[in-house]
């Protein structure tokens, strides 16, 4: 099947890319030419807003129950797949844990494996940890405008959509110093080295503080954030698709 996939993938007579990232290490395998190759972002929807949402901030808020005394929450929105390295998030959250005693750490995208729970529990982490069940977009924003901060410790990403989501709703993100979460993040985002568990740890301590000190984000780092998320539209991601379909179809067989 592998082997299939990859043979249609190197026919295709244009592949779109969601970063330069992405083109950069298909073109460092070889698997198809430089000008059969387009990057095209992706966008984010319009739902991940800084804006209340009284619905769904109610919604969230059920789920998760009030915050109170400026509890600090940490949100992570991904699979549980290895390249998510949850497995750091656990230690990243432990060793935080031992600064900020009443820290919460908050998942959705996917329950960890049993391996996972059980290092939770080696760590003595699992009963700060809360496991979303699937939500809406909008639901989703909620969750992301009530955070302290968002993570992203992977080790390897095409894109990295939460980072955005994140942004656009004003919400500071700590994410892996990865060149494709570089393009997302921009000047905006925190970055920290993949496994430099220190480094993840006193940027959330100093995000939470500055959080606590003013009682929310400042305005302008909020408006730096949605500033940034705004460079990614799906308005543009579908206009620039389609122009690579009209490409292909005023193209002769030749070109093609």
């Amino acid at each position: 099947m592998t082997r299939r996939i990859l043979d249609g993938f190197r026919s295709a007579r244009r592949v779109i890319c969601v970063s330069n990232a992405t083109r950069d290490q298909i073109l460092h395998y070889n698997l198809v030419p430089p000008e059969r190759l387009a990057v095209i972002p992706n966008g984010v929807d319009p739902a991940f807003s800084p804006r209340p949402d009284s619905e769904s901030d109610a919604q969230i808020g059920a789920i998760l129950e009030r915050r109170v005394n400026g509890e600090i929450e940490i949100l992570q929105v991904g699979s549980a797949i290895k390249r998510k390295r949850i497995d750091l998030l656990l230690e990243i959250f432990a060793a935080l844990r031992s600064r900020l005693p009443g820290v919460r750490l908050v998942r959705a995208g996917g329950d960890m494996s049993r391996e996972l729970r059980a290092r939770a529990e080696q760590l003595g982490v699992a009963s700060a940890i809360i496991e979303l069940p699937m939500l809406d977009r909008r639901v989703l924003a909620a969750a992301y405008r009530r955070a302290t901060c968002v993570l992203l410790p992977s080790d390897s990403e095409g894109f990295g959509l939460p980072v955005l989501e994140a942004m656009a709703c004003g919400t500071p993100v700590i994410v892996s110093d990865l060149a494709v979460l570089r393009e997302v993040g921009g000047s905006a985002a925190y970055y920290c080295g993949v496994g430099d568990i220190d480094a993840w740890v006193n940027t959330i301590v100093r995000v939470a503080a500055q959080c606590a000190e003013r009682g929310q984000l400042a305005s302008d780092q909020r408006t730096r954030l949605v500033e940034q998320a705004s460079k990614f539209s799906w308005t543009t991601n579908a206009t620039r698709t389609a122009g690579i379909y009209r490409e292909m179809l005023n193209a002769s067989p030749l070109q093609a």
